[in-house]
């Protein structure tokens, strides 16, 4: 399905606080070597539910009403998270998500599927349900609930993650959201990408001449990456 049918009617940040690329750091091993593949021929992202993830404080906050948590949970069931990074030069990312610097990064452009995205705030405190008028009225929006996923501890302010959330995902095939032509902008060749992984990502690019294929260098003379 195509973003603006999530999304219709809902709130988004004004484009000066939005970055104009998003990236996605992506194994090409096991289970994730098809996956990604999935990301660049057919052109559509999958939204896993926050149970699926690797935090296991995802979502977690401070209950003071019971109606408070029954609601969080029921929503947390159908929701979808596709979770980014600011920058493509993160090492550590590129270890964790991409293999030690053997899969790839996809960078998004954010004017048109990514214009919903979200920063992640980053504390060392739980989010405490009573902390917005909307919940401690019992009226919660879409938008209160999704503050429990826009949260994360310091320990992971390191990714600098950005997160685009959909929630009312009923089943496994309403979490793909299929994307519009000129959201890949560019796909970057991790550093120690295996010779037929690039030649085989290289071929599945070649007739797309809207994304541009750069790889990941380690610097010689400093800590830094060099992306060309």
């Amino acid at each position: 399905m195509n973003i603006k049918a999530y999304h219709h009617g809902w709130s988004k940040l004004d484009s000066s606080q939005l970055p104009q690329k998003l990236y996605k750091y992506r194994s090409l091993y096991e289970d994730s070597f098809s996956k990604t593949l999935d990301v660049l021929i057919n052109k559509r992202i999958y939204l896993p539910a926050p149970w699926q993830l690797n935090d296991p404080y995802e979502g977690t906050h401070k209950y003071h009403y019971e109606v408070t948590r029954n609601k969080v949970q029921e929503f947390s069931r159908t929701m979808g998270i596709y979770s980014m990074s600011l920058i493509a030069t993160i090492p550590q990312l590129w270890v964790h998500y991409a293999d030690n610097f053997r899969g790839i990064c996809i960078e998004f452009n954010v004017s048109k599927t990514f214009c919903y995205a979200k920063p992640i705030i980053y504390s060392n405190d739980i989010l405490n349900s009573n902390e917005t008028s909307c919940m401690r009225q019992m009226g919660m929006t879409h938008m209160d609930l999704f503050s429990f996923l826009l949260r994360k501890s310091s320990g992971w302010a390191y990714e600098k993650e950005w997160r685009l959330l959909i929630s009312n995902l009923n089943n496994h095939n309403d979490r793909y959201v299929y994307l519009e032509n000129g959201d890949i902008t560019s796909v970057i060749l991790g550093a120690n990408i295996d010779p037929l992984h690039e030649e085989l990502i290289r071929m599945v690019l070649k007739e797309d001449i809207t994304i541009n294929i750069q790889k990941c260098k380690i610097c010689e003379q400093s800590y830094d990456m060099i992306i060309e």
